[in-house]
């Protein structure tokens, strides 16, 4: 939000919201994300508008986006007497490349919203080939329930479709596993090995070693050599993760092809580019998705040019 202003300008903001003197110095040596996180030194309505009037703008902000953006699609969900509870975002660009080209592999995740609004930031996002970061879609909920879940990933179902070699990896949220059982019937949902682990007391480094390998296992051989071992030392943990079911945090027993996505870390690292921005209104939140993918696309085609 700050990055262009220089030392002089941040001292003259912070001087007016304090009503400090002019011989009080300021000092501005901390990073100015933290600086951001800590304190609000701009006017909401001036600088970044009012957030009733973000969602005001909302549906005419999406119109604009499918009309300049073909293929894109984006939904908005109300109550009955038309308050907003959800959205969701999928710019044309994201669909066409993960749809023709990129592996049948989503990534989804949720983070929470910061500004006056409470809500959900939920993300999905693909790997191209070069194990890249593709976000396909987005959106905004009032919370992380079956509900939210279930109305977003039936708008994903509409243009990805529901196939038998499709793969989701997300943490255990109960919400997101009914969501995928409710909406992609034919698909997969494995969990990410290191929200699981989270969940399991492991005794020492050397364990924590072995969990690992025996995620990572590509075939069932190693898989079996590693957990026998587990269960030597640690019996309790190794229930644990047979109660899980092997099939959906191990590599060797996936029904389907997980490569080597074994975590959500890419969703996180897209909801960490996010994280002061997830203030903003709506609308502007909105907006810093859609700059954020033209820019990774422009970049993606100066790369394939050289």
């Amino acid at each position: 939000m700050y990055d262009n202003m220089s030392y002089s300008m941040l001292h003259e903001k912070m001087k007016k919201k304090f009503k400090l003197e002019s011989n009080d110095r300021i000092n501005l040596s901390v990073k100015l994300p933290s600086l951001d996180s800590m304190i609000d030194i701009t006017d909401n309505e001036k600088i970044r508008g009012s957030p009733y009037e973000s969602f005001e703008m909302l549906p005419y902000y999406l119109h604009n986006l499918e009309r300049k953006n073909e293929g894109t699609v984006t939904r908005i969900k109300t109550d009955e007497e038309g308050v907003f509870e959800m959205l969701f975002i999928a710019l044309g660009a994201s669909i066409r490349t993960f749809v023709n080209h990129l592996r049948p592999l989503l990534i989804i995740d949720a983070t929470h919203l910061k500004g006056q609004y409470k809500g959900t930031n939920l993300v999905a996002v693909g790997m191209d080939g070069n194990n890249q970061i593709m976000p396909i879609a987005f959106g905004i909920c009032k919370g992380e329930t079956g509900p939210c879940w279930s109305w977003w990933m039936s708008v994903l179902k509409e243009f990805i479709g529901d196939n038998p070699n499709l793969l989701f990896i997300s943490n255990r949220h109960p919400a997101i596993a009914l969501a995928v059982r409710n909406e992609f019937p034919l698909a997969f949902h494995a969990v990410c090995f290191r929200h699981l682990m989270m969940n399991i007391s492991l005794k020492n480094k050397k364990t924590k070693g072995l969990y690992w390998k025996i995620c990572k296992a590509y075939t069932l051989e190693e898989f079996t050599s590693n957990i026998d071992i587990l269960n030597a030392v640690q019996p309790g943990a190794y229930h644990k993760l047979i109660e899980v079911g092997p099939q959906r945090w191990s590599r060797a027993h996936c029904p389907l092809i997980r490569y080597n996505y074994m975590t959500s870390n890419s969703v996180e690292s897209v909801n960490a580019c996010t994280v002061y921005k997830r203030k903003l209104p709506i609308t502007m939140l909105t907006e810093t998705y859609r700059e954020m993918l033209q820019k990774w696309y422009f970049k993606c085609r100066e790369v394939a040019s050289i």
